[in-house]
């Protein structure tokens, strides 16, 4: 979804997203979300005037390269370029395209690509409170394992970046967990790391009412209603 919002989906991934909107509420809402925050980053870019003489070494390499094209006229060269391919996972099971995670987490954390903005519209930086960062550690045989968790209260959802992930035995999955303040611990969805260790996760919820979210190593593929073991990937929350 968050290639998709960002227009680098191919045809037939276009397609297929916007056929499952369609249907379902939940990504629809987080679609919108989504774009919402995508409106929203250009507006948090300091402008920033550069310095006179990167101005003219601009203008002076620029003039040199002119003189170049004009004593060797080179026919040009046109390259076909083609959107990148990113695959589509839903929300609560994360992405394994790093593009579509790195574009998230440039949400979550107020930067990303540059936008033209009119100098005319003074930067509006977001609001300190608009996002909440949290940390997971891990022990045991998780040992070196992290987790970055960035909540986006105002789109009302919440990211959870995994690195250093163990490998996984034969037939397991990784299961994230959230844990409220009373009662029992909620399954999250479950995923499997890249071969880096790495995963993110997308939940379309914010984290009210949660004190810790956590993962632990379950059975295949689908996971378990409930932790088989105590979790030694967790940290605390809100």
């Amino acid at each position: 979804m968050a290639a998709f919002v960002l227009g680098t989906t191919d045809p037939e991934e276009d397609e297929l997203v916007r056929a499952h909107l369609e249907g379902c509420s939940t990504c629809t809402s987080a679609v919108q979300r989504l774009r919402r925050a995508l409106g929203a980053v250009p507006l948090a870019a300091e402008i920033v005037s550069p310095p006179q003489r990167l101005r003219q070494q601009i203008l002076s390499t620029a003039a040199v390269a002119r003189q170049s094209e004009v004593a060797t006229p080179r026919r040009a060269r046109v390259l076909s370029l083609r959107p990148p391919r990113t695959r589509i996972w839903p929300v609560g099971a994360g992405w394994r395209s790093a593009a579509a995670a790195a574009a998230i987490v440039a949400f979550a954390l107020g930067t990303g690509v540059g936008l033209g903005v009119g100098r005319s519209i003074a930067p509006q930086p977001a609001p300190t409170s608009a996002v909440t960062q949290y940390s997971l550690a891990g022990s045991g045989a998780m040992s070196g394992a992290q987790g970055r968790v960035f909540e986006l209260k105002q789109q009302g959802l919440t990211l959870v970046e995994f690195s250093n992930l163990p490998d996984l035995e034969a037939g397991k999955v990784y299961e994230l967990w959230l844990i409220p303040s009373q009662g029992q611990p909620a399954p999250a969805g479950v995923f499997k790391p890249d071969p880096g260790g790495s995963h993110v996760v997308v939940l379309a919820r914010n984290l009210r009412g949660l004190t810790a979210l956590a993962v632990t190593a379950e059975a295949g593929p689908i996971g378990t209603s409930a932790p088989s073991q105590q979790p030694q990937l967790i940290g605390k929350v809100g």
